[in-house]
């Protein structure tokens, strides 16, 4: 019998942020997202050709880059150094992101790179809201990188 086809949800696709305080791996769940708007910058090339009608465009790099809002809260590892972070530009952070409907726990599929992380001011919001973390992610790396993610263990391990 064939399986069925479903959904993958939203909240099946994780993403993690290695913070990498103390030089170690120190990846923690990004959770309480109002927006996290994945982009495809692409890098091209358009040469002027005078002897062609239609130009080429050649795709030299992919880059990725995120936008992010998310509610604040207390006690919360991520929060607290995004709200310690508030003032400065292009922090280094690695971004996994995790297919976790591919694989198993110890061994989801999952693709890594560099972002630099530059951080708005916290964002009050409206009256009875949370304060509103607010930022950018640009992907530094050239490339994101493949491999598996050990959501038990929280460590990515290329392939």
């Amino acid at each position: 019998m064939a399986d069925t086809e479903e959904p993958i949800w939203g909240d099946e696709l994780e993403d993690y942020m290695d913070l990498g305080q103390g030089g170690a791996e120190s990846n923690v769940k990004v959770t309480n997202l109002l927006s996290w708007e994945s982009g495809d910058d692409q890098v091209t090339y358009e040469p002027s050709y005078i002897d062609v009608k239609v130009a080429p465009t050649y795709v030299l790099a992919n880059k990725g880059s995120i936008d992010y809002e998310k509610d604040a809260y207390k006690n919360n590892e991520l929060d607290a150094w995004l709200i310690a972070h508030e003032d400065e530009t292009n922090i280094p952070v690695k971004v996994t992101r995790v297919f976790t409907w591919d694989g198993e726990k110890t061994a989801h599929k999952a693709k890594q790179a560099l972002f630099l992380l530059t951080s708005k001011q916290l964002d009050k919001g409206s009256q009875g809201e949370p304060v509103k973390l607010k930022g950018t992610l640009s992907m530094k790396d050239s490339s994101w990188t493949h491999g598996k993610f050990d959501a038990t263990t929280k460590k990515f391990t290329k392939a």
